[in-house]
This record gives C-alpha cells, structure tokens and sequence, in this order.
C-alpha cells in the first residue's frame, strides 16, 4: 500500500487529504507562506461555513491568523444546515459561528408560515421570519398528510399531495417555477433490503415503486459524442451544477480518444477529467482546458451548425494527443435530432418524475423524488417531506419538535434528523408538506399541529 501511495505522489497525484496535510505541515515550516497568502487575499470569505470541518477551520486559521498581518476572514452560514451523508456521521461544528455573531433572521425564499413550522425543528435559539410576498393573495394549506401505513400503497400519499398543488397554484404560476420544480424527497432513499413490516415506509421508493437513486455510473452510455453533450445540458438543468455537465462532457470525449488510440487509453471511471489530465503536460493541460470551457459554454443543439462548433473542438483536443479521426471516430461524431435522441436515450436523468393528473380538470404536474441531502441549497415551488426509517422512524422521533413542545434536552442523533427536517422544510417558496403515518400522532397532537397552522389531511 505504502508502495502504491509513493508511486501515486511521484505522478503528482494526491487525494483531497493528503493535499490539507501537506499544505498543514508547509504552513509549520514555513510562516512565509501565511505572509504571501495574505498579502494576494486579504479578504477571505467563507460560504456554507458551517460545512467546514475541524481541520480546514484550523489550517485557515493558521493560515489568516498570524500576528501583525492585516486580513478579514468572513463566514457566513447556518449550523441548521450541517447536515452530512449519514447519520452516524460526526457533523459537531465548534468554529462556527463565532461568539456573538450577526444573525440574519429574514429568508426570502418563502412567508413567515413556512418560517414558524421550520423554527420548530431548528437547534438555535434564534427564530427566522419569512418575508416573501409571493403567494400571498391566496390561503395555502400548507399540510401533513396522515396515512396509515399498514396499507402498502402509498401511491394516494403521492397523490393527494398533487391535487394539493394543482389546488394551490395556476398553471402559469407552475410553468414560471418549472425550473424550481415540485419535490418529494426524503431522509433514506437507497433501497438495500426488502421493507419490513415494522420500519414501513422505511425510504422514498416505499412511496412510488418506480424510484431509482440516480447515480450517474448506472447510466447508460449514448451511442453518440452528441448523446453526453445533451446529457451534461440535461444535468445542469436539473441541479445547476457544472459538475454535471462536466461529467458527460470529459466521458464523451473520452471515448472519442480511446475509439481514435484503437485503445483503453483514457480510464473512463472514477474521475475521469484527472485521468485525461494526467496523460497531458503542462502546456497541453491548459490548452485541454480551455477547449473543455468552450465546450460547456454552448448550451444547446438546436441544428447542425452548432454542433458543427463542437466538432471543432472535438478535433483540436485530438489534435493535442497527435490524433486524428478513424472512421469509427466519424461515427460517434454523427448528428442526431433532438427529438431522436429524447425518443431513444436510456439515461435516467428524469426518471424520477412521477406525473399526477387531476380526472376532473385535466391538468397536471410532475413531482420529483430524490433525498434530502440532494437539495440542499435548492429551491423549490412546492416540497412533500416523506417519513423514513433509520434506526426508527425520523418525523416520528422529533414529533414534540415538530408540534413546538420539544423536550429539555436533545441527544445527537436526534440533532441531525432535525437539520435534515430544517433542511427539507426550508426548501419550499409556496407549499410545503409532511407525510407521516396516523399511527404517529395522537388526536393531541393533531390539535397542537393545527394551532400552528397546519392542515391535517386523514387520507
């Protein structure tokens, strides 16, 4: 192993870690270095500060800190959101925030009677108001949907929260927001085992059967280079990430270097982008990059002549490996319609949508399922928070939170599910729901959930 890692560092690959580590033990060899830093970056501003860990907080304290240097170190975030992959993991934040911090209590994502359900399960003392005027013409019934879960269907859950959003919102307001989207989402929804009696609904594809965690190496390859341009502009759209995009884009072009060498060259798993890197010098990296900038920037394939701008680019990154196109290159290369490449592609970057039509009226919309920590950051026109279990069940477990009478005090785990729950219930600008089974709440708490303004659905 020790041999394996040697090697890898001699090629001049490291892992994020041993990055930190070796940029900790520079900056205690080497106090110039803080000097430097602060003189090119005498502001520091730390976004999503409350998902910095221990360590990094550390190295930019040492790093920012020195005596008789002048900078400004600024974070900015909101510990309710620190939630990470698991709830085993350790995600205690003791540097953030500072002692008497400024707190920003106004959201304007959404109205105060979002912002009075989400106080309810937040670990801070401080409360949030809401001051988005949208909507607010209107009486919304921000909902729990109490169901009984002896009933292995679950699909009027689903159901009746669209009927909730057809009733809430026009088409046009739907339209507008279409690219905000309606979610359902939960805390567990990777299926590993057969749901049990006693832990139904244990996660999100409990709800719709029809549910696949989305993981892009369980995708389908296109046929065509066009395939994963269209792909990486379907996957930004989705999550606004130029990762996304990125992903399809390097692993299409992969393949044409490979189908151009007549060989494996390029690794097409793990991270691909650092496998083509690291067979490029410098200047040839630079020159990569920038081709691979111009290629996310056209965001459309509307007709021949754009893409005729990628095939461009296409032969000039050949060009860098001393490569030209074969005819099994010319092929991948080919145009295809829009229409043929929606009617054909197996990817499953939508196939998380569930279409609920109201009989009466005809009219439509498309829920979203997905996990709590896959939106965090997002917004969204309308939000369904799903029961799931994990040990025991999650809304279960903070239910006197959830209801405004929460106990003395609060263990760690329950900690996190409470950031998970602010997290899903902060996401919502309109209407925001909770799916729990009845069982779970009593007719006293039903009066206390409806003395906050909640709706109670009996479905």
């Amino acid at each position: 192993m020790l041999n394996i890692i040697k090697q890898s560092q001699e090629h001049g690959i490291f892992t994020y870690n041993e990055m930190l580590l070796y940029a900790k033990k520079a900056l205690a060899e080497c106090q110039s270095i803080s000097v430097s830093i602060q003189s090119r970056f005498p502001i520091l501003f730390i976004d999503e500060a409350q998902d910095t860990d221990a360590f990094l907080w550390d190295l930019l304290t040492n790093t920012f800190d020195q005596n008789n240097i002048k900078s400004i170190r600024q974070g900015f975030g909101d510990v309710n959101q620190a939630i990470y992959g698991s709830l085993n993991e350790e995600d205690e934040l003791k540097c953030f925030p500072r002692n008497s911090a400024l707190v920003l209590e106004e959201s304007k994502r959404f109205n105060d009677m979002i912002a009075r359900f989400a106080n309810t399960v937040s670990i801070t003392e401080s409360e949030m108001t809401g001051t988005s005027p949208l909507f607010s013409d209107r009486e919304i019934k921000n909902s729990i949907l109490l169901f009984d879960r002896k009933n292995h269907n679950l699909k009027n859950v689903i159901d009746t929260f669209g009927q909730l959003v057809i009733d809430t919102f026009t088409d046009r307001e739907i339209i507008q927001y279409k690219h905000e989207g309606i979610h359902a989402i939960g805390m567990v929804h990777e299926k590993k085992e057969e749901t049990s009696d006693a832990h139904f609904p244990k996660g999100v594809f409990d709800y719709w059967k029809e549910y696949r965690p989305l993981k892009k190496d369980n995708i389908s390859n296109p046929k065509l280079l066009i395939g994963y341009f269209r792909n990486g502009i379907e996957s930004f759209k989705s999550t606004k990430e130029n990762y996304d995009q990125i992903y399809w884009i390097v692993k299409g072009l992969g393949r044409v270097i490979n189908k151009a060498k007549k060989d494996r060259f390029i690794t097409l798993t793990g991270n691909i982008l650092l496998n083509i890197m690291s067979k490029l010098d410098y200047s040839q990296k630079t020159l990569f990059r920038k081709y691979l900038k111009e290629c996310t920037d056209i965001k459309s394939f509307e007709n021949q002549s754009d893409w005729k701008q990628i095939l461009t680019i296409t032969l000039n990154i050949l060009a860098i490996f001393d490569l030209k196109p074969n005819d099994n290159v010319n092929k991948f290369l080919e145009w295809q319609e829009s229409d043929s490449f929606v009617n054909n592609k197996t990817d499953s970057i939508t196939k998380n949508c569930y279409t609920y039509i109201d009989d009466n009226s005809s009219r439509e919309v498309v829920i979203e399922f997905g996990n709590i920590h896959s939106v965090k950051g997002r917004t969204h026109l309308a939000t369904l928070v799903l029961e799931t279990y994990y040990k025991t069940h999650n809304m279960k477990s903070i239910l006197d939170y959830l209801c405004n009478t929460p106990p003395k005090n609060t263990n760690s785990t329950n900690a996190k599910r409470l950031k998970c729950q602010y997290v899903a219930m902060t996401r919502a600008r309109g209407l925001v729901c909770l799916a729990i089974p009845d069982e779970f709440v009593d007719n006293q708490k039903q009066i206390k959930l409806t003395q906050l303004g909640w709706n109670i659905i009996q479905l």
